[in-house]
This record gives C-alpha cells, structure tokens and sequence, in this order.
C-alpha cells in the first residue's frame, strides 16, 4: 500500500512537476543521487542536461527509431536498412500472424523491452501485448515522451514497431 502511494506521488511530479524537479527525481530514482546539472561530468548528467536546456528538434528524430531510420535512408540508401515490418500505436494490431520468424518487436521510443521472436514457439500474444503495452506508457518514460503529451526532451510519438 505505502509502496504503491508514493509510486503514485512520484508519477504525478514527474508528469506534472516542473521539468527541473521532475528530472532530478527521475535521475535520483535511477543512480540513488542527485545529478550535478551545474557543471555535469557523467554522461548520464550531460543527458540529464540536455533534457532541460538543449531542446534541438532534431533530438526528436534521432529519438525515434522510425524516424531516425527514415533519415538515415536518405543519407546512406534504403537498401542498408533494415526493414521495418510494421509501426502502429495499438499493441492490438501488430498482426503477429502474417509474418514468419526471425523478427524483433520494440516501441520506438526507448531502450531495451525488446521482444525477440526466433521461432514461432516464441510467440505469446498475451505477453507480448501486456510488454507493449507497458513499454508505450511506463512511468520512467514520462521525462522524455509523456503519456499524455509529449512536453519533455525529445518530442517522439510512442509507436511499437516489427523490425
């Protein structure tokens, strides 16, 4: 019960708190310390950083994996990329019936919560909509994409894609 209200506090200051407080909350979460945004050394406080003082839009492309590939075609040719499968925002709809294994499910929004499909014994829809659907709203996003509105770092569109 304790655990599960200040589980609820935490989310509400990180998406409605002043960004700078809701950025060394979340940074404390995850290091147990404060980052010095002042003159920052680790690379995890020059991100933390970025966040609040760097807001480049193009930070939002390379944020995002459908996007970022999509630029990277341009540069390099289609034909070095890896194909993407299928993108959408509703876990429900990735048709995991149409396509054969091997093949990878990711948001394309963060890192980690890969989903890696070798065979089709790999193949749990309920597992697999329960980790989208977690992965296109969790709490430890909310800095940089917002569940309700992306107003943090890198404005990116949360979509779950088959690559």
């Amino acid at each position: 019960m304790f655990r599960a209200i200040v589980e609820m506090v935490y989310n509400s200051i990180v998406e409605n708190g002043p960004d700078y407080v809701a950025i060394n909350l979340q940074y404390f979460r995850n290091f147990r310390e404060l980052p010095n945004l002042k003159n920052p050394k680790k690379f995890t406080e020059k991100l933390a950083w970025r966040k609040l003082y760097q807001r480049d839009p193009q930070f939002s492309v390379f944020s995002d994996k459908v996007a970022a590939k999509k630029e990277i075609a341009k540069l390099i040719g289609a034909q070095h990329i890896i194909e993407t499968l299928w993108v959408g925002i509703n876990p429900e709809e990735i048709p995991l019936d149409n396509l054969k294994p091997p093949f990878v499910i990711k948001v394309n929004h963060s890192s980690g919560g890969h989903i890696f499909i070798r065979t089709t014994a790999d193949i749990d829809r309920h597992t697999i909509l329960e980790t989208m659907r977690k992965q296109l709203c969790r709490p430890g996003l909310l800095l940089q994409f917002g569940c309700r509105g992306q107003r943090r770092g890198a404005q990116v569109r949360p979509q779950v894609g088959r690559h």
